[in-house]
């Protein structure tokens, strides 16, 4: 009997740490799955951007729209929307908008990429995504719109 119950407790403590090592890997999954999603959606407008990819009127059906000026990325804390700016109109959300509902959040800020070369307006910057479980992520945005691989770094924490 005693043999039996010894049993039991080895396999509760190696249920209980397996358990916890796997909700540890799955937290750092998603939010590295959401950190790249991020730097996608930031490179997918560089190369419209860069491409001067112009999008079809509204109003009169398959005509350009013309005088694009800028891609105008805004990150919210748990999202992020892309409008493309015209000489005479704006057009909100051209890029569908992307919303995090599984906990992860992001450093508010606005990216303007400029139509023809891509370049970043106000320089370089730091993009951070905070994950489930702390997970902390990191990609640069150099001036020329280049946007970096995300980078977890360890130990930091986040707002």
């Amino acid at each position: 009997m005693i043999e039996m119950i010894v049993t039991v407790g080895i396999m509760v403590l190696l249920s209980g740490a397996a358990l916890t090592s796997y909700l540890s890997f799955r937290d750092r999954k998603q939010a590295s799955s959401d950190a790249r999603l991020v730097m996608e959606h930031l490179r997918m407008v560089r190369v419209k951007a860069t491409a001067v990819d112009v999008p079809l009127s509204l109003s009169t059906p398959f005509l350009p729209i013309p005088g694009i000026q800028n891609y105008t990325v805004t990150i919210g804390s748990t999202s992020i929307t892309t409008d493309v700016h015209f000489t005479s109109q704006t057009r909100s959300n051209y890029i569908p908008a992307i919303n995090f509902t599984s906990g992860t959040t992001l450093t508010p800020t606005s990216l303007v990429f400029l139509a023809k070369s891509g370049s970043l307006v106000g320089g370089a910057t730091t993009i951070v995504v905070c994950g489930v479980g702390r997970y902390r992520y990191t990609m640069a945005v150099n001036e020329s719109g280049i946007v970096s691989d995300p980078l977890l770094v360890p130990s930091a924490t986040c707002p």
